[in-house]
């Protein structure tokens, strides 16, 4: 959060889904990012390449992400973008691998199911 916050008020609206798994989906966000044809396809991929990394660090999540935009033709903002605001309810905010390193796998993976679950009928 440190390079994205430039007050001590900033960090509770910007952090809140470090805590809380119950936060606020930014409606911008998920109208732009969210709701496009595949999205959610694209997201279900990326989850289940998270079960199956046995380490789940910066690293491995950061490279999996990156090796699933390669592999997929995918640009960057078609996969970062939806998985930052399925973990985060937010479109931006700190580096997405460290923010997927700090929640954990499961988190993750249930917050993306949560998301899909959440948004994909709407």
């Amino acid at each position: 959060l440190q390079p994205r916050v430039k007050l001590p008020s900033e960090i509770v609206p910007q952090g809140q889904f470090l805590f809380n798994d119950d936060f606020k989906y930014d409606e911008k966000a998920v109208k732009k990012k969210l709701l496009k044809e595949g999205t959610f396809q694209t997201l279900e991929k990326i989850s289940g390449i998270f079960q199956g990394l046995e380490v789940f660090d910066e690293a491995t999540a950061d490279k999996a992400l990156h090796d699933f935009v390669e592999e997929s033709g995918l640009g960057f903002g078609a996969v970062m973008p939806p998985v930052r605001i399925a973990v985060s309810g937010q479109q931006s905010g700190p580096d997405l691998a460290p923010v997927l390193a700090v929640l954990g796998k499961e988190k993750v993976i249930a917050r993306i199911a949560k998301t899909i679950q959440k948004f994909e009928l709407s």
